[in-house]
């Protein structure tokens, strides 16, 4: 799968917001696929740090209506198992086990359909290839599709090109400088870390987790 990446730095100075509209981020006669992934650990070249989830939801990007839904959990190989049940040694306090990392993401609290890894990714790329014009968008879309892209090379889907917008760019170019001019330091300060930097994450851990529950 070979990422398109529509949002890049050279391409949004100095635009306005109106700007991106009207000229980089045209959606007639396109399929806007939001979409977002649970996994085992943050890099997925490893045989155990598999994929555990997948969801996504298009919409025709003219007049912005659903046309179709996609939403698997992935069985857990016996590899994966057996590194949940002798996890590798943390390198800091702040490192989640395997274990807990399935506990945050809330694995084995749907009831749905479990599918293979390499199945379900079969699926997905069907479901995409179902679709005119797919542009992908997420939060730090670069990680979601790097995992789909390895972990579909090592099982074998192929997946077709695809432009993607990661919506923690139009945070970081956007939204956070906006919220730099505002007046109400309540708001501001929800969205500001440790080290004062603004956060152009979906928000803290039970703001994510709320988040989740309505998608």
């Amino acid at each position: 799968m070979r990422l398109k990446n529509l949002l890049l730095e050279n391409e949004l100075w100095g635009l306005t917001v109106p700007d991106l509209l009207n000229t980089i981020l045209k959606f007639d006669g396109k399929t806007l696929v939001f979409f977002d992934t649970e996994t085992m650990g943050l890099n997925p070249h490893p045989e155990e740090i598999q994929l555990t989830e997948l969801a996504a939801i298009a919409f025709d990007g003219g007049e912005f209506k659903e046309i179709g839904r996609f939403h698997h959990k992935v069985k857990l190989s016996p590899k994966t198992q057996q590194y949940i049940q002798n996890p590798p040694p943390r390198k800091s306090e702040k490192d989640k086990s395997p274990a807990e990392l399935l506990k945050m993401t809330r694995y084995g609290e749907s009831h749905g359909k479990y599918m293979e890894e390499k199945e379900m990714l079969q699926e997905f790329a069907n479901y995409l290839n179902g679709f005119p014009n797919v542009i992908m968008i997420a939060h730090n879309a670069r990680f979601d599709m790097r995992f789909i892209r390895v972990r579909g090379d090592r099982l074998g889907v192929k997946f077709k090109d695809v432009k993607v917008i990661d919506t923690m760019k139009i945070a970081s170019y956007f939204f956070v400088p906006v919220l730099k001019t505002i007046q109400d330091q309540t708001t501001l300060n929800k969205l500001v870390k440790p080290n004062g930097r603004l956060s152009v994450s979906l928000g803290r851990s039970e703001e994510r987790r709320v988040g989740k529950e309505c998608r």
